[in-house]
């Protein structure tokens, strides 16, 4: 038995298969107007909203604590047309929400979901900034860079693995958690 959240039946046979194609999605709670965008192209329904595909103008980087948690930190970056920069570096984005959910789709850049989306991070946004990106060879251009840190009740959501306690409670009877806890230090001696 696995110790793994829950997922969507389709998703799971989707990454488990040899070959899928991923795709990232990305919520931000901006102000007056929160943002979904999609790793791919064109529009992704999904929980009865609209997330536009981004393509490579964003790209999301998160940190990992250590084996089997959950990501402390998320970084974004988000290339803008030139007209839309000063508005989205004026805007008072710090402590507001973010999250970041991996899908699986139908086709490379795709927009047709297989099963749904599973999150894999929520914070809030920490710090924002201009910074320099490399486009392609010859073309350089300005980003936004967001920076979200993992906190509280948010951390413990977004891991996709848990905890023995967290087993027991929907499982009462069942012991495997406190026979994985020390699975990583017995593999360790076996390999020395």
């Amino acid at each position: 038995m696995d110790m793994i959240r829950p997922m969507h039946p389709a998703t799971l046979a989707a990454f488990s298969s040899e070959c899928f194609f991923p795709a990232a999605m990305i919520f931000l709670d901006w102000p007056g107007d929160p943002v979904r965008v999609h790793s791919g192209k064109g529009v992704i329904p999904w929980g009865g909203e609209s997330w536009l595909g981004a393509g490579n103008l964003g790209r999301p980087e998160t940190s990992e604590d250590g084996i089997g948690k959950a990501p402390g930190t998320l970084s974004l970056r988000m290339i803008l047309a030139e007209e839309d920069f000063e508005d989205v570096m004026a805007a008072d984005v710090l402590g507001r929400r973010g999250k970041l959910y991996v899908a699986a789709v139908t086709a490379r850049s795709g927009n047709e979901l297989i099963g749904e989306p599973v999150e894999m991070f929520s914070g809030a946004i920490a710090k924002m900034g201009e910074v320099l990106e490399k486009v392609d060879d010859r073309t350089l251009a300005s980003a936004v860079r967001l920076g979200l840190r993992a906190a509280g009740r948010w951390r413990a959501k977004a891991t996709t693995v848990h905890s023995d306690e967290d087993q027991r409670a929907t499982y009462p009877e069942d012991t495997i958690g406190r026979l994985l806890i020390n699975s990583p230090d017995r593999a360790r001696r076996i390999l020395v």
